[in-house]
């Protein structure tokens, strides 16, 4: 990653991926067809005698561009091209002035079939009392899946202003449409809370989604500690509660 702020209010990103391991197929080039499962297995871990054949020509680059000149905006503009499999951008501009909060994203992804996105955001913040935000979002048709960004985990978290607090994809899946109500409002040295709901509509039957999640967080020294109390509610299933607890050291 190269970073670079020599231009006035501005920052200019650059970033290489040449390899990875896991769920994907670099490092396959070069192995023998009558090769053992389990180096196949190996394959996308290590390159075939150690080689790096693949190294650059299966990898995924990156260039961005995030000005203020105007103090209150904070404007950003990136792309993204995966060898192979596809290029993307996304653009945003944000803006905070006397206590109004305002946004809008735009994201399109090319694999072949295109997709894309779109967010905006508005909200007030009064400072050191409460933070309130809606958010709404709308993902295009053209592309069946979507614009879920999937890993060999699942669906990744998108930085889309609706995107659920643990259902992942949900708010990036084809033909979604959502919106988001965050409130955030701090206890003064007691604790800080936080109320996020989101609803998304699909375009399939029984498939809509109401996410409500209640945090908790308060910090001791270097400890942050955090409860979230979660209950996610999808037509024609069962409402499903969560509990979850983060603990995190900061040194």
């Amino acid at each position: 990653v190269l970073i670079n702020q020599d231009l006035p209010d501005t920052t200019v990103v650059a970033a290489f991926i040449g390899n990875g391991n896991g769920s994907e197929t670099f490092g396959q080039a070069g192995l023998a067809s009558n090769v053992s499962a389990l180096a196949l297995a190996l394959a996308p871990l290590v390159n075939a005698n150690g080689e790096f054949g693949t190294y650059g020509t299966d990898g995924a680059y990156a260039i961005a561009a995030i000005n203020n000149s105007y103090e209150p905006l904070t404007a950003q503009a990136w792309y993204y091209e995966a060898t192979s499999v596809g290029t993307a951008y996304w653009a945003q501009a944000d803006l905070s002035m006397s206590g109004i909060l305002a946004g809008i994203q735009y994201t399109g992804i090319d694999l072949g079939t295109s997709s894309s996105a779109m967010a905006a955001m508005l909200g007030y913040e009064m400072k050191d009392t409460f933070t309130a935000k809606l958010a709404y979002s709308q993902v295009g048709d053209d592309y069946a899946a979507g614009f879920n960004t999937a890993t060999a985990a699942g669906t990744a978290q998108s930085k889309l202003y609706t995107e659920a607090w643990w259902m992942y994809g949900q708010v990036t899946a084809a033909e979604a449409s959502a919106i988001n109500v965050t409130v955030e409002a701090p206890v003064e040295g007691i604790v800080d809370l936080g109320l996020y709901m989101t609803m998304v509509d699909h375009a399939a039957a029984n498939s809509d989604l109401t996410e409500i999640t209640l945090t908790a967080s308060k910090s001791f020294g270097p400890l942050d500690t955090s409860l979230a109390l979660i209950n996610v509610d999808t037509d024609g299933s069962d409402s499903v509660n969560y509990v979850q607890a983060y603990l995190t050291v900061n040194f």
